[in-house]
């Protein structure tokens, strides 16, 4: 996975952990902590067929994402 540094610094950083409240925020859906990781690690079939993962990055050993790209994933499903 490329990393961004430049996009990361325009963006908060979230724990994928906090995803859901994200998630619930945008969409009106709630999800389990342990979907935010599955969507990481897994990823989630398309429409169109394919498989969407969950762009994250890591600092200091733990997975951190942004909105930004949460929306995008969830843009893509």
């Amino acid at each position: 996975m490329p990393r961004l540094r430049g996009k990361m610094k325009q963006c908060e950083i979230i724990k994928v952990r906090d995803v859901p409240a994200v998630v619930l925020a945008l969409t009106g859906v709630s999800v389990t902590p342990a979907t935010a990781y599955r969507w990481v690690s897994v990823g989630r079939r398309n429409y169109a067929g394919g498989t969407s993962k969950l762009r994250t990055t890591r600092r200091a050993g733990h997975p951190y994402t942004c909105k930004i790209w949460i929306e995008d994933f969830l843009r893509e499903l």
